[in-house]
């Protein structure tokens, strides 16, 4: 089963690595013309700040080392890529107070998963010169890595809705199934089948499979993981590399490599599409409450490495609901917020 699909011929323009030319286009008119997207960092935090370590990636396309750098002393306003991955249960590099000194000098793209090195590539080419990745970024093991986990995942909210884009491995089921994925042309590139009408002028039809976007976001290994539930809907902006093509998504928009827009637009829900400020009604304080309990039961879904990560994994996306409830931060309890007890305790088998 396809759909047909009334539109027009296009191929991407053509660039020293073919899939920029989407990626430019794409970032370019959500930054100028999206005011939603501009806005979306509002109720996430009160204040912009940069994550406290960074990757710098440097500008030289070729260069093979990158390096950890922390932020005091960095103008704040400067732009930074954000990663989402999954780590699929494998060992890999990663942050710790014995390893702090030697990121800080420098890290052999040779000793970074595929999907690291992937992301390095598509920042620079983008002319961004900053990465954050969780698992070079936080200290994930060793001396100090309860205080500094504890610290920097609670700033992890604002780390995403502050990221000038989001890269999501949407395909990889671990860290070494890297970015790009197009061995197959049949699976990337749309059947186009060329229409005419009964006074004989034609049109385009492209031929896709039906729900593009369900099977390849909603389905991908990605979307399993907990924690990306809240760097989805916090990033302003995300560019899902997926199977045979990529996907843009951002708060007002969604968007394929090699398809027209109506093809992926959401018939359902999106939780993307949350609003950015509340006018202060009783009705929009009824969709956030809504909308909130949506992004709980998706959550409930999701599988976390450590159970223990339950409560963080979503903190930032009670911290935005809190501020959009106008409730305070003390008065979200695990999930359910004060103002709503005892009705919020009800439940149906």
């Amino acid at each position: 089963m396809y759909n047909l699909i009334r539109g027009r011929l296009s191929r991407p323009e053509t660039f020293p690595e073919p899939y920029l030319a989407e990626i430019f286009r794409w970032t370019e008119s959500c930054i100028g013309n999206h005011e939603a997207c501009s806005n979306h960092s509002k109720y996430t935090s009160a204040h912009r700040r940069l994550p406290t370590r960074i990757l710098d990636v440097g500008s030289n396309h070729n260069e093979q080392f990158i390096r950890l750098r922390t932020t005091e002393s960095m103008d704040i306003d400067i732009p930074y890529v954000t990663l989402s991955h999954r780590w699929g249960g494998k060992t890999i590099k990663s942050l710790s107070a014995s390893t702090l000194l030697d990121f800080k000098r420098s890290i052999s793209l040779s000793s970074l998963p595929r999907t690291f090195r992937d992301a390095v590539q598509v920042v620079r080419y983008c002319g961004y010169r900053y990465l954050w990745i969780d698992s070079l970024c936080i200290f994930q093991s060793g001396e100090g890595r309860e205080e500094d986990w504890e610290r920097e995942s609670a700033l992890m909210g604002g780390v995403y809705s502050h990221a000038i884009l989001n890269i999501s491995a949407t395909a990889a089921a671990d860290g070494d199934g890297g970015l790009f994925h197009r061995n197959d042309s049949r699976k990337t590139q749309p059947c186009t089948i060329i229409g005419r009408l009964d006074d004989g002028r034609t049109y385009p039809l492209i031929c896709h499979p039906p729900r593009i976007w369900e099977t390849n976001m909603q389905q991908a290994p990605i979307s399993k993981r907990g924690w990306v539930l809240q760097e989805r809907i916090l990033s302003p902006r995300i560019l899902h590399m997926a199977a045979g093509q990529m996907f843009w998504e951002c708060c007002q928009e969604r968007a394929a490599e090699f398809l027209p827009s109506c093809s992926v637009d959401s018939k359902g829900k999106n939780l993307k599409s949350w609003p950015a400020a509340s006018k202060n009604s009783e009705e929009d304080d009824e969709r956030n409450h809504q909308v909130w309990w949506e992004i709980v039961q998706t959550y409930s879904s999701c599988d976390l490495t450590n159970p223990m990560d339950k409560l963080p994994a979503i903190s930032g996306l009670a911290r935005r609901t809190c501020r959009q409830l106008r409730f305070e931060d003390k008065e979200y309890l695990a999930g359910l917020f004060a103002p709503d007890l005892p009705g919020a305790l009800l439940w149906r088998s």
